[in-house]
């Protein structure tokens, strides 16, 4: 069934939360599952309940329209609830990985000009000069009414547009120092119905468990275990734990999930667990001797036994491309080059995505400026071609290095065996075998 349009005027059901709360009741859904985390079902009646009382906490902090509240919570429901409470007052959500260095928090949470910080208390130290409330206060603040003095129902929510910022992301520092980007209340919505109704048909019937979590980067993880779940009347499982091979499974075969999202690398471990075949071949071999699925039946036996040909459940190619164009914009500097128009690069910690959404930023910027002040175009465009393309040749670079592990030179693969040999008893062995696949860490420029 179509998610009904949210309005586009400021209007109390143009809030995501009060739209998802009214969806919820309106379709009948409050008494179904919403969330299985550990052993607790939550209903989407719960999830909508425990956010209205959640935002009266929020407010009571003095959390109000405009103001930017940081969650520093893992995966459960009370991420959940925090992020719909925030939503309810106006308020902008800041989403972080729990996981990040004291210093990573307290730069988001200073640019980000937090009102307010939501972690759990371990983390509480991060957030030095930040009013901030722990998870657990909160989780004991919006429980049932039959808790000792539970938090009251939240007033009306707050009107808003479908273009009011909703939530802040940021980006990783594959390209440099992280930026926030922002994303609206209308685009919850737009998630669900251009991926979760279109391409997913998702329904009330449907349990979906996403590896990537909530806090994650351009919807995924949120668009995965929130968007969806919510907005068509499913499920989601959520897990405050780092989700390996057995977990997943785990997880998967109890709440039998129909929907399971992940990233490669995530689906390459889950296959390890039962057995892999990997084949580089030279650039001399035909692909069609090696990479079909009948090849891998011819070629596999020798490496594992007989009996594991016929198990084979897919076959994937991949040629690995680095390609940097020589200018990033035209001569007149009408034309600049963008993404994947300006570069490739093989997909090793989203370099290519990364670099490509910071040159689309840096580009509009440019063009901007141009627009405004016809006389500083021309140094406008020069200087967003050669900042970006300097960018780009870094990352080609650390591109490269991903490719030099993975296909490494013989005193390179010597190496490699001498540092896992070694790395139980001297762990900077380990590190760098952890950490070489990735290439440098740094920018070529602040900013970048």
């Amino acid at each position: 069934m179509p998610t009904p349009p949210m309005p586009t005027g400021p209007t109390v059901s143009a809030n995501v939360a009060a739209h998802l709360a009214a969806l919820a009741d309106r379709r009948g859904w409050s008494g179904r599952a919403a969330f299985f985390e550990g052993h607790r079902v939550w209903t989407h009646g719960e999830v909508h309940d425990r956010a209205e009382r959640a935002a009266t906490v929020l407010a009571g902090r003095g959390v109000a329209a405009g103001d930017r509240v940081l969650l520093a919570l893992p995966d459960g429901v009370m991420w959940v609830t925090a992020f719909l409470a925030t939503a309810r007052l106006g308020a902008t959500a800041v989403l972080v990985n729990p996981a990040l260095t004291a210093d990573d928090h307290r730069f988001m949470a200073e640019d980000s000009r937090a009102a307010l910080a939501v972690s759990g208390p371990d983390l509480q130290d991060h957030f030095e000069g930040v009013p901030w409330l722990g998870g657990d206060q909160l989780s004991a603040l919006t429980g049932p009414p039959a808790t000792p003095a539970p938090a009251a129902p939240a007033p009306a929510a707050e009107p808003v547009t479908a273009a009011t910022p909703l939530y802040l992301q940021y980006t990783s520092r594959t390209t440099g120092r992280p930026k926030a980007v922002a994303h609206s209340h209308g685009d919850m919505a737009a998630y669900h119905d251009l991926v979760g109704q279109e391409v997913l048909d998702i329904g009330p019937a449907d349990v979906s468990f996403s590896v990537s979590k909530l806090f994650y980067a351009y919807a995924y993880g949120l668009g995965n275990a929130f968007a969806f779940p919510l907005f068509s009347g499913s499920a989601a499982v959520l897990t405050a734990d780092r989700p390996g091979p057995a977990l997943i499974d785990g997880l998967v075969a109890r709440h039998r999930v129909t929907l399971l999202y992940s990233v490669p690398s995530s689906y390459a471990a889950l296959v390890d667990e039962r057995g892999t075949g990997d084949l580089q071949c030279r650039a001399d071999d035909p692909p069609e001797s090696f990479g079909t699925e009948k090849a891998v039946r011819r070629w596999l036996p020798r490496l594992v036994g007989e009996d594991c040909a016929h198990r084979v459940l897919w076959v994937s190619r991949y040629h690995f491309l680095r390609k940097v164009a020589g200018s990033f914009a035209d001569p007149s500097g009408r034309v600049l080059l963008a993404g994947e128009a300006a570069h490739l690069f093989p997909p090793f910690g989203a370099r290519g995505m990364n670099s490509g959404i910071a040159g689309a930023v840096a580009a509009a910027e440019a063009v901007s400026a141009a627009c405004s002040e016809p006389s500083r175009g021309p140094a406008a465009v020069a200087g967003y071609a050669a900042a970006r393309r300097s960018a780009a040749l870094h990352n080609s670079e650390a591109a490269g290095a991903a490719l030099d592990h993975l296909r490494p030179r013989p005193w390179k693969r010597a190496a490699q065996r001498a540092a896992a040999t070694l790395a139980p008893v001297v762990p900077r062995c380990g590190e760098w075998l952890e950490r070489a696949p990735y290439g440098p860490r740094g920018g070529p420029a602040r900013g970048y």
